[in-house]
């Protein structure tokens, strides 16, 4: 889809208008999870005998997936004048960074200063 985005030229205070194939979040979210590898969290899912709660098994890769988009929509739509947040379940974590960045990670481990 075609969208208009707005530029300043460099060396100047004049506002350009340029139509752009600026992907939709949709399109975004739909590239991001094909370049994902869900198999390999999968396996390591599987090696650490990690189960979801509410499946009380390993997910297969269709519902990592399927977990990985709705949180990456979450993040997308939710609270736009947030200027950054994130959300998580499951090991995955799904985030908007500033400019509009989607990003999508799944964590093991991780630790915070207030936890030691």
């Amino acid at each position: 889809m075609d969208r208009a985005r707005c530029s300043i030229t460099p060396g100047t205070n004049r506002r350009t208008k340029k139509v752009m194939n600026v992907p939709t979040t949709e399109e975004t979210i739909d590239k991001m999870l094909r370049a994902f590898d869900f198999q390999k969290v999968q396996i390591a899912m599987l090696s650490m005998a990690w189960k979801w709660s509410a499946l009380e098994r390993t997910p297969n890769v269709e519902e990592l997936k399927s977990e990985a988009r709705r949180l990456l929509i979450e993040v997308a739509t939710e609270q736009p004048e947030a200027f950054q947040l994130s959300v998580q379940t499951g090991g995955f974590v799904a985030s908007r960074l500033c400019c509009g960045i989607l990003a999508l990670s799944f964590e093991i481990g991780s630790i915070k200063s207030d936890e030691v």
